[in-house]
């Protein structure tokens, strides 16, 4: 095919509907996707998606932190919260009376920001609390979510980033009315409401950034490499000052300047009919009025002709952070670095794969991009091993990029880099979600999506000379930040303000909320899973059964042994599975292994989980007969090797030393000190001793072994017949008639009173608190009660303890539900918050679990909430399979949603309340990870006896 004849492929096409409304579609995409402009400028994208009856929904706003004045930084995040909030006709209760009050508390956020001491500003601030407490008496804050709930809609979320701002929600096909009649009336204009609770809460995300170890990074780099553009200059987040110091009227300066249709898109992917909801669009968003628009012009960055070095230390692991800048997302420069990003790291054949990581020269090594619509950066990071220096892992990471400069690379390596981009082409159109991804994403970044179809067909027309020309050029001068590991300069925080918690109205409506109820949408009709129908079981030989479900999305396969023994029936698994991914086959070194899958598109993994050791293998179908074969070459001819044993048992004792320090690791072995027995962590835990007394072979042994347990072979894909074929020759490799037994199972601690466990992490900006609260044993007939219990959780603890009292930023609380017949569920919260709000968010919590807010306002939004979700909710592709997995263990062998969703409408309050009375009391631990020197021991005693714990307590090394 010449180049002609590809443009001729992809172009734009013109096109008119039944409506007369005109759009565009592409030739040959394979999405269908429709474009469509309305007259007020609204661009419109829809796509169609039929595994489930719902629509994914993307309001995307071409504006984000990068357009915000450099004196008001943070606010188009604010406002992003904001939007959540109505306006003057969704909660609106009393809007004439409510209208006065906001203005009263504009007025006087503008007064404090003027005011020139702290005792004046403190002053303003108890008027302003004190106004917001009153207006929330005549509104509703609230409605906005309650009624996405009562239609059904899923995931509602907003994030704000440098160049736009996006709203995202999952909706019932038969909403879509009342949807875009909501979401019409959301975009009409904005109502600072709760402001003052919502400032609390983006305080608590402030301070939850600055200990997060890849913003600290991430910012201090780009501020180097954008001199002057605000992609460096500028947090999305803001500065501590101006977060403090915020102007309601400049956000809604913001708001009228940017959320207007002409810069903005709706993007739906799912269940739709493209005739009918561009009508609906048209009616409802359509009528939102244009404005003149005017983007900033925003700086131009100087190229960098040098090396620009920077560092800062802070608790976490040393790495070293670089950074090249290269030009907008449309450049032909980012197709370039695309390719080359893939040839550095791709998770197999990259030059950081097999260069770094399998032969172990670094700890790791990472490669991505980010891409932006002014620039872009390729980021690459790394992390030293022990007694390695930061410049000698920068070094080793420039000598990856040298390779591609001076040509040392397959001519084979680009046409694989092709075939992944293919299978991840695949990946991004196949789910609603992913797609509707793509496509704002394009229209945030001017990219027309003829580009888009045609991406992969371009990038195919790059050669291994252009490659080679434009590292030489590109890839010389960065900017390199060194991340010491040490004690951390005093971070800025913005500090805890008090707030009297909002007044709620949850049992009132706005009358926009009733004209909203009062449109109907048609019912959507639960389907449950026949697992019979999708899933085809045959035995292979003795109890060793395939379970296959056929793809009819793609030409991708997967395909997983899966194994009945985990890290809970042996310790030294995880090691061993780790272990392995090092090393070769006595026919295949480790880099010709990983060559060999790369070049063939296929992926295999060893993973291993409690209960479980899984061997998958995945990629392109014509390829199934050669991952097979790979995989039987790993299990039949593993390779030992001495040396790459030395440097892997010193890296791990390296790992588990920073481990103790890794804030992730430290809730989750706290948490199983609280829950398991003493006798049971010993058991599963390695001492270093053990791991520095191991010998090579009985990693190898162990890794061996697993084929003499129980074997489950799964196959997503769609050439079953070839499948079958190959396993009568190829599946001996794969098991052996040892028939091993696994141990029993692990023995769970039972409380006997409340407990408060406590870890010191010392400089920490938040306190990460955790509730656990063991119940009972797994019962089928309380998974009804859990679903709607955890439901209730779900949507009361946030609006408890978040939205009236501003006590944390992210949190939750949940049912957290007996993965087997043999485990039990436990009650769950789990937050982060400012340390100095640290006993009033865990009475806050305390007293939420112990006495349930109950009512019938919640109740009903809750259970209706829960039941359209069980009528939208479809399980597809592989989901089928993992889903019957997960039901056998609990020996249950229909699809449990249809016994929950039945048994769900029958419930009553009554009914609830008398089964959370049975749980309520039960012994709670609550588990603190925090600066202790900024507690106060006495007050956390209110709540149990305090234990407190050292990071090699709980990690019993």
């Amino acid at each position: 095919m010449n180049y002609a004849q590809e443009n001729e492929k992809y172009r734009t096409v013109k096109k008119t509907d039944k409506n007369g409304y005109q759009y565009e579609i592409v030739t040959n995409d394979p999405t269908s996707t429709r474009h469509y402009t309305l007259n007020n400028g609204l661009k419109v994208y829809l796509a169609q998606n039929f595994d489930e009856p719902r629509v994914y929904s993307i309001i995307s706003v071409k504006a984000g932190s990068a357009f915000e004045p450099a004196d008001n930084t943070g606010l188009a995040h604010y406002l992003e919260h904001i939007m959540f909030n109505g306006n003057s006709k969704i909660g609106a209760l009393d809007w004439e009376n409510e209208s006065k009050i906001l203005k009263q508390i504009e007025e006087l956020f503008e007064q404090k920001k003027l005011a020139k001491n702290s005792s004046e500003k403190k002053s303003i601030y108890k008027k302003i609390d004190s106004l917001s407490f009153e207006a929330s008496k005549i509104s509703s804050g609230l409605e906005y979510r309650n009624l996405l709930k009562q239609l059904g809609v899923v995931i509602p979320n907003g994030i704000t980033n440098v160049d736009h701002t996006i709203y995202t929600s999952l909706v019932p096909a038969t909403a879509m009315e009342k949807f875009l009649n909501l979401e019409a009336e959301r975009f009409s204009h904005m109502v600072p409401r709760s402001f003052n609770s919502e400032l609390q809460i983006v305080y608590e995300e402030f301070n939850k950034e600055m200990d997060d170890i890849w913003e600290k990074k991430y910012y201090a780099i780009t501020e180097k490499i954008f001199e002057k553009h605000p992609y460096g200059q500028q947090r999305v987040i803001g500065t501590s000052e101006h977060l403090r110091n915020p102007s309601i009227k400049a956000i809604k300066e913001y708001f009228n300047k940017y959320y207007v249709p002409n810069n903005m898109s709706i993007t739906l992917v799912g269940d739709l009919d493209f005739d009918n909801t561009i009508l609906l669009i048209d009616k409802t968003l359509g009528q939102l009025k244009p404005k003149k628009l005017e983007r900033p012009k925003l700086p131009i960055e100087d190229d960098i002709n040098d090396i620009r070095k920077l560092e800062f230390t802070d608790e976490n692991d040393a790495s070293v952070y670089i950074a090249f800048r290269y030009k907008d997302a449309n450049s032909i420069d980012e197709k370039y670095v695309t390719i080359i990003d893939l040839m550095l790291a791709n998770g197999s054949a990259g030059f950081f794969d097999t260069e770094l990581k399998s032969k172990q020269r670094v700890k790791d090594a990472k490669s991505y991009i980010i891409k932006n619509r002014d620039y872009g950066i390729h980021l690459l990071d790394g992390y030293p091993k022990q007694n390695q220096t930061l410049k000698e892992v920068e070094n080793l990471l420039i000598d990856q990029i040298d390779k591609i400069k001076n040509g040392d690379f397959e001519d084979w390596l680009l046409d694989a880099i092709v075939n992944r981009m293919k299978i991840d082409a695949n990946k991004d159109i196949a789910t609603s979600r992913s797609l509707a991804s793509v496509i704002f994403t394009d229209y945030i970044q001017d990219r027309k999506w003829e580009d888009r179809i045609s991406y992969i067909t371009e990038i195919q027309k790059i050669t291994k000379h252009d490659i080679i020309d434009f590292a030489n050029k590109f890839y010389n001068n960065y900017v390199v930040l060194y991340k010491h590991k040490g004690k951390s300069k005093p971070a800025a925080k913005v500090e805890k303000q008090t707030i009297t918690p909002l007044f709620e109205n949850g049992d009132k409506k706005s009358d926009f909320a009733n004209n909203i109820e009062a449109i109907q949408a048609e019912k959507i009709v639960p389907e449950f899973l026949d697992f019979n129908k999708y899933i085809t079981k045959k035995n292979l030989k003795n109890d060793i059964d395939l379970f296959h479900v056929e793809n009819k999305k793609n030409s991708n396969f997967e395909l997983h042994f899966i194994y009945n023994v985990g890290s809970k029936n042996i310790r030294k698994l995880p090691l061993a599975i780790d272990y392995i991914k090092k090393l070769g086959t006595k026919e295949f070194s480790k880099t010709t292994l990983s060559n060999e899958l790369f070049k063939n598109g296929l992926k295999i993994n060893f993973s291993v989980n409690a209960k479980k050791v899984y061997i998958s293998i995945s990629g392109i179908e014509e390829n199934l007969s050669k991952g097979i074969e790979l995989a039987s070459h790993i299990l039949l001819g593993i390779k030992s090797d001495k040396n790459v044993f030395k440097e892997f048992i010193q890296g791990t004792n390296k790992q588990r030393i920073q481990n103790k320090n890794d804030l992730r690791f430290i809730n989750y072995n706290l948490r199983n000190y609280a829950l398991y027995s003493k006798k049971y962590l010993e058991y599963k835990t390695l001492k270093s001793d053990d791991i520095l007394n191991l010998e090579e072979e009985e990693l190898i042994k162990t890794f061996k072994d697993i084929v003499g347990y129980k074997l489950d072979v799964f196959y997503y894909g769609d050439n079953i017949t070839a499948l079958e074929s190959l396993l009568k020759k190829d599946l001996d490799n794969f098991t052996s008639s040892k028939n091993i037994k696994i141990n029993k199972d692990d023995k769970v601690k039972v409380p006997t009173k409340n407990l408060v466990y406590l870890v010191h992490k010392d400089g920490l900006k938040q306190a990460n608190i955790s509730f656990v609260s063991r119940t009972n044993k797994f019962k089928k007939e309380n998974l009804p009660l859990n679903n709607l219990l955890n439901w209730y959780l779900s949507n009361t603890f946030e609006k408890e303890i978040r939205e009236k009292r501003a006590l944390f930023y992210s949190g939750y609380a949940y049912i957290d539900e007996a993965t087997s017949k043999k485990d039990y569920d436990h009650v769950a919260a789990i937050a982060a918050t400012q340390v100095e709000k640290l006993p009033n968010t865990l009475n806050a919590i305390f007293e939420y679990l112990n006495n349930l807010p109950f009512n019938e306002a919640d109740f009903n939004i809750t259970k209706v909430d829960l039941l359209k979700r069980f009528e939208a909710s479809r399980t597809n592709g592989p989901s089928i399979f993992w889903t019957y997995l997960d039901l056998k263990e609990k020996e249950i062998t229909n699809d449990i949603n249809e016994y929950k969703y039945n048994t769900i409408k029958s419930i009553t309050l009554k009914d609830l309340i008398e089964y959370y009375n049975t749980l309520r009391n039960n012994p709670k631990s609550i588990l603190i990870v925090a600066d202790k020197n900024k507690i106060d021991i006495n007050e956390l005693s209110k709540f149990g006896k305090v234990v407190e714990l050292t990071t090699s307590e709980i990690f019993r090394y």
